[in-house]
């Protein structure tokens, strides 16, 4: 069976096509900031990456801004079920108290997790501030 088959015999649509495509374009934005941060990674990068032409991007996505956005979200989503397991109720109350240790692992080892706390422009998108007093990074 060719890769365009699923498993019960019918042809993937048009929609499960796109969202593979999406899922895989999200999945490299993520590891090209993991790489080399917000600022190094460009659209050609993730293209080539994925496979696919560059303007295929800006036909799923508004553009790097939304894919930062998607990511941050993947992020934090990581986070969540990190969290989540640590603090799991049925646990012992002493394990529980491992929690706040997750976070640290967690933010240390997921390079763009300091973005919205760093004042490094490497972390952070053009144009993004960490307060309304901080000059634009441009």
């Amino acid at each position: 069976m060719s890769s365009a088959l699923l498993a019960i015999g019918r042809r993937r649509t048009t929609a499960e096509r796109r969202r593979d495509r999406e899922r895989d374009i999200i999945r490299a934005t993520r590891e090209l900031f993991d790489e080399r941060g917000t600022i190094d990674a460009q659209i050609d990068d993730i293209a080539k990456r994925v496979g696919i032409n560059k303007a295929l991007i800006y036909r799923h996505f508004a553009g790097k801004e939304e894919l930062f956005a998607l990511t941050l979200v993947d992020y934090l989503s990581e986070l969540n079920d990190q969290l989540t397991s640590a603090d799991n109720p049925r646990k012992a109350p002493l394990n529980r108290l491992k929690a706040p240790s997750t976070y640290g692992k967690f933010r240390s080892s997921t390079p763009i997790s300091t973005a919205p706390c760093s004042t490094s422009n490497s972390l952070r998108p053009r144009g993004v501030r960490n307060s309304p007093r901080e000059p634009r990074s441009e």
